[in-house]
């Protein structure tokens, strides 16, 4: 389709929806739109299965009704996007920005393309690493829904039907799940599930960050499995989890300055908004995670009696396997990422001015928006 054919197509639609001579329904079925910028864009009922979308923008478009069956929104803006009503049967939403989206009575069942009936294998719906932030899904339909590593605070999803949909290492804060039906929906591990003397650790350590060291401990998790388990928005600040089972945790927003992570595991690990500034993250398998809007630049801190009053603390991922990681909009200013394997990673929009990338794997690696190592913005 041409980018006139396009054009045209949109137009007919217009009249379509306001019912005026000439008006015809857009048909855009498994048609490349991917990378279009389309904001305040009115496809209401238009037919659109199997459409890419992905790195789309799609600010304030009007997609009510639209049949967007198995269609591609992966890593889109879809912020303030009316999708109400909408049919996204197993489409994949992977990373898509859709905060204050109206996804009200939306069906996001499984769905499958192929010959025959039945349309052909069923997939669930992937909404995993999506910002979901303030989303309208009252009523909407998202059973069997993959929301790992999204970020839903302050999401309405009232009366919603979440049965068997994987929230884990999601972040959940002030949802309103009112009358939702949640039966079989796995969500992380909440802290006071955890034995005794690890939330006592954590306790301790709570202590010290509150009293600048004065008081309690810094907390050693090293080696331990914490798998799933939910630290949203926590201070955990210099706490030591080397060698740590982290798979699948929860970590949004959480402060975690200084902290250590050699060779744990991290993947798919939800670390969303965090701020790891000074982290040491050698080694760690971080293959999926979701990073984006990651605070990971250089940490400065002030020192009465040094010599250089303010000294700098590069993050360290030298080694770090970050395949497929989830870096949006991160901040790498001065991070260490020498002989990191980034392959197939997601970095539009990241800042990486005066990272060390030394033997660095960027194989499939996205920079849209990117600022470069040398300062410089990324160009296609």
């Amino acid at each position: 389709m041409t980018p006139q054919e396009f054009a045209d197509a949109v137009l007919r639609h217009q009249r379509f929806v306001h019912g005026q001579v000439g008006g015809r329904r857009a048909e855009f079925r498994f048609a490349d739109l991917s990378g279009l910028r389309l904001p305040k864009i009115n496809l209401s009922g238009a037919l659109m299965a199997g459409v890419n979308l992905s790195h789309s923008s799609l600010q304030e478009a009007d997609l009510s009704f639209a049949d967007m069956f198995c269609a591609n929104l992966e890593w889109s803006d879809s912020d303030q996007t009316n999708f109400f009503r909408a049919d996204l049967r197993g489409a994949r939403m992977r990373g898509a920005h859709l905060r204050g989206a109206n996804l009200a009575e939306a069906d996001l069942r499984p769905g499958g393309l192929g010959g025959g009936a039945s349309r052909g294998r069923q997939v669930p719906v992937d909404l995993s690493d999506a910002d979901l932030s303030g989303a309208n899904m009252e009523r909407a339909v998202l059973e069997d829904a993959n929301l790992r590593g999204a970020v839903l605070p302050d999401a309405i999803v009232r009366h919603g039907k979440l049965g068997r949909a994987n929230l884990k290492s999601t972040d959940t804060r002030n949802v309103d799940f009112a009358s939702a039906d949640i039966r079989d929906a796995e969500f992380a591990k909440p802290v006071s599930a955890l034995d005794t003397d690890i939330r006592r650790a954590l306790e301790m350590h709570e202590a010290w960050v509150d009293s600048f060291g004065n008081e309690g401990v810094l907390a050693d998790l090293s080696g331990l499995d914490l798998s799933d388990v939910d630290f949203n928005g926590m201070s955990l600040s210099a706490a030591n989890f080397t060698g740590a089972d982290l798979t699948g945790a929860a970590m949004v927003q959480t402060v975690l300055m200084f902290a250590k992570f050699n060779n744990a595991i991290l993947t798919r690990a939800n670390f969303a908004g965090a701020d790891l500034r000074g982290a040491d993250l050698t080694g760690t398998l971080m293959a999926g995670t979701n990073l984006s809007g990651s605070r990971l630049e250089r940490a400065t801190l002030a020192e009465k009696d040094a010599e250089d009053k303010n000294r700098t603390w590069r993050t360290n991922l030298s080694g770090a396997d970050l395949t497929g990681a989830n870096l949006v909009g991160a901040d790498l200013v001065g991070a260490n990422l020498s002989g990191a394997n980034l392959t197939g990673a997601n970095l539009a929009r990241s800042k990486l001015t005066g990272a060390l990338v030394d033997g660095a794997k960027f194989s499939g690696a996205v920079f849209r928006e990117a600022t470069l190592p040398n300062g410089r913005p990324y160009k296609t």
